[in-house]
């Protein structure tokens, strides 16, 4: 049987809790050491980039949009719109806009990224109640209650007007498009 998982704002999802929390991981933090990388010449940059996985492609490109460089859809290729996107990057943080971002830029890309985790204190959070395993922007939210299969986090004051609201049902496909449906018609649901 599967969880239903609906994080209001973050995600719906029926995965398995164990495919929800791996789901979930985000971006990985970037170890310090990599900060004293040397960067590549443009050629090794190219055979850098070739390297990279299409979830790390794709993980680059949300990077970038979320810094307000890339406006394009999240498809994994690096095409006009993603390297005009790495150029605006590299320009606005002092590198030659070459469009191809080397290693020590990609890290640094990262770490500017996790910046904003960081200030919004998102930790993976385990419910047993729920038996939800999400990660969740502490500094934004906090648990306020349980209200079967509801649980409740209300705003801290940091981001105002912040709230999440988790469901937590066994079900399957059709359960889940149901309650859906229905979450649709509360006031407290964005359309």
């Amino acid at each position: 049987m599967t969880r239903i998982l609906f994080p209001l704002v973050f995600a719906l999802s029926t995965l398995p809790l164990a495919d929800v929390a791996q789901a979930q991981t985000g971006p990985q933090i970037i170890d310090e050491a990599e900060t004293a990388l040397v960067d590549e010449t443009a050629f090794e940059a190219r055979q850098n980039e070739a390297q990279l996985t299409q979830a790390e492609r794709a993980e680059i490109q949300r990077m970038l949009q979320q810094g307000g460089y890339y406006l394009g859809a999240i498809d994994a290729a690096f095409g006009p719109g993603t390297r005009a996107a790495m150029r605006a990057w590299q320009t606005a943080n002092g590198y030659e806009p070459s469009g191809i971002m080397t290693t020590r830029q990609r890290a640094e890309l990262f770490r500017e990224f996790n910046k904003v985790l960081e200030e919004l204190d998102v930790r993976l959070v385990r419910d047993d109640a729920s038996g939800i395993q999400i990660k969740v922007p502490l500094a934004a939210v906090e648990f306020d209650k349980y209200q079967s299969p509801f649980a409740f986090f209300e705003e801290t004051g940091e981001v105002p007007g912040a709230r999440m609201l988790l469901i937590s049902q066994p079900g399957d496909r059709n359960k889940l498009i149901a309650l859906y449906d229905i979450l649709q018609t509360l006031e407290i649901v964005p359309e």
